[in-house]
């Protein structure tokens, strides 16, 4: 059984990595681990910016959900999918 939680629940608002890079193939984004190619995005207005050290997702739960692009070696707080088993 899948359970979702509203994510806005549980977080504070701030900016986090979400595990998505261009950095693997150029101009196009994907998730990591896996490289599987991104089929809904949520980016800001004028994201992502395309610059050569802005390889990395982040978002920002301060304004509305929105995803930016950001040089991936900023110090932010990190959000993983967790795969939960019945038993």
């Amino acid at each position: 059984m899948t359970r979702y939680v509203p994510i806005d629940t549980l977080i504070l608002p701030g900016k986090f990595w979400i595990g998505g890079t261009n950095l693997m193939t150029n101009r196009t984004w994907m998730w990591v681990p896996g490289s599987e190619k991104m089929s809904v995005t949520l980016w800001a207005p004028g994201e992502p910016d395309m610059s050569s050290e802005k390889r990395c997702i982040a978002i920002d739960f301060s304004q509305a959900f929105q995803w930016f692009s950001a040089t991936c070696e900023n110090k932010y707080n990190f959000l993983c999918e967790l795969s939960l088993n019945s038993r």
